[in-house]
């Protein structure tokens, strides 16, 4: 076992169709800004662990520019951040769904998990997939909450998560 820590989009260390499977729980577009949420854990990590891979922790806090989330904060001074967040979502994934499918072998397989309300979200995400060359063959929806639980009750909150195969 290898492990690396790469950005998705750059997979260098890994060859041309030498990959048979890819199983990717992606950022869910908007809903949270996991590079804000990293940094509590972050700053602690790099007190322990910074000491053992000190490459992996240069940064003061966790890096939010190149994050793959739908953020409008990212174009708070440009008219439309709305949608140049939304089409930012959706050319990093895209770049991301290309790497996948340049190491995947031909009869490879990426699996992917995705939960949103939004269609928006569920546009980008699968438009990411099929500009990298993908076809999505076949999906399941598992429910993933409880519901009873306290972050979707009463709530309009999606309570399944929906489980893509693509080649």
């Amino acid at each position: 076992v290898t492990v690396t820590c790469s950005s998705a989009d750059q997979l260098l260390h890994i060859v041309d169709d030498s990959v048979d499977i890819v199983v990717m729980d992606p950022p869910y577009y908007d809903n949270v800004m996991y590079a804000e949420l990293s940094d509590f854990f972050y700053v602690w990590l790099k007190r322990t662990a910074g000491h053992v891979f000190p490459e992996l922790f240069t940064r003061a806090l966790t890096d939010k520019e190149n994050e793959a989330v739908a953020s409008p904060a990212k174009f708070q001074d440009q008219t439309g951040s709305q949608r140049l967040a939304a089409r930012d979502y959706q050319e990093r994934m895209a770049a991301i769904f290309a790497e996948c499918k340049r190491v995947l072998r031909p009869e490879g397989v990426l699996t992917l998990m995705f939960t949103h309300k939004a269609t928006g979200a569920w546009d980008a995400l699968t438009t990411g997939l099929m500009e990298a060359g993908f076809t999505i063959t076949a999906s399941w929806p598992i429910n993933t909450e409880a519901e009873g639980s306290l972050h979707i009750k009463d709530k309009s909150a999606a309570n399944s998560t929906i489980f893509l195969v693509c080649r």
